[in-house]
């Protein structure tokens, strides 16, 4: 869960910990994007004006075709990743921005005739077709490899179930996400990523012990370590570019688009 906390709000839930972690504030991505509205204005600092405006963005996803997640939508990332600059990732010896998605993003892409005719045309015949397992993990799709992921984590603003103000002004994932790791909130994203995507900083190494108890009636293996990560974002500490000391540069190595997926099938 590390991983997708920092993409999506800069650390890892252990950095932003008030009590053990180091009490930084959460910032949204810079380069996020709402299907049907495109991207989120923001002005080179992270504050709460942008934390309000992805919000309001994230406000007016509903659920209607516009908003769903199809092969138009994964071209529009693969073009979206070359405009950020987003180094692509050597997959199986091809070159191509990886995108994770979570299973309910999957279910309406397989819904789109023009994902269907591309699995039924496009590759192999036979068994291993697409069409046929239904398995899209791990598949290169219109110029991305796109893998499906349970444990993406979904957005929350102040109208939905589960919000916690002291989450910020966007929530992204549960604080008992440990528990519940399968996020059920409706808005979903697709983030992209390339080389470099998040930095990461270890306090210990991975470390492994044996324990035996009871005249070896118990045996028990642990592992341990101390990490963060953190997204990698530029920053103009210095304010060589202009607009601030410690203003925010750019980000090339991952982008987010927001869509409307509810984990709960109706039309059943």
């Amino acid at each position: 869960m590390f991983p997708y906390q920092a993409l999506l709000a800069n650390y890892s839930d252990n950095i932003t910990d008030p009590s053990y972690g180091l009490n930084l504030t959460l910032a949204s991505h810079p380069n996020t994007y709402v299907a049907g509205f495109g991207k989120v204005p923001f002005a080179n600092v992270f504050n709460a004006a942008y934390e309000t405006a992805v919000s309001n963005n994230l406000a007016a996803l509903v659920d209607d075709t516009a908003h769903h997640f199809t092969m138009q939508s994964i071209r529009n990332l693969v073009y979206l990743a070359n405009y950020h600059k987003l180094q692509p990732i050597n997959i199986k010896g091809r070159l191509a921005p990886v995108i994770f998605i979570p299973p309910a993003l999957a279910w309406q892409l397989i819904a789109d005739p023009e994902y269907r005719d591309n699995i039924k045309f496009a590759q192999d015949r036979g068994d291993d077709n697409a069409a046929w397992t239904g398995l899209l993990e791990g598949t290169f799709v219109a110029g991305a490899f796109v893998i499906i992921d349970d444990y993406v984590p979904a957005a929350r603003i102040s109208t939905d179930p589960g919000y916690v103000t002291a989450n910020g002004t966007v929530n992204y994932g549960l604080s008992t996400y440990m528990a519940n790791p399968r996020d059920s909130g409706v808005r979903k994203p697709a983030i992209v990523v390339g080389a470099g995507c998040i930095s990461a900083g270890y306090g210990s190494e991975l470390g492994f012990e044996s324990e035996h108890a009871d005249y070896a009636q118990f045996l028990g293996d642990a592992a341990d370590m101390i990490v963060g990560f953190q997204r990698s974002d530029i920053i103009d500490d210095d304010n060589y570019f202009g607009n601030g000391a410690g203003a925010f540069y750019e980000n090339s190595t991952s982008l987010v688009e927001w869509f409307y997926a509810s984990d709960q099938l109706t039309a059943i």
